[in-house]
């Protein structure tokens, strides 16, 4: 559960990043 969570931050950080640029 614990890494899904945090592969979604990972993914979420990643789309945001894309989003900004």
């Amino acid at each position: 559960m614990k890494y899904i969570i945090s592969s979604l931050i990972v993914i979420f950080g990643a789309l945001k990043s894309v989003d900004a640029g």
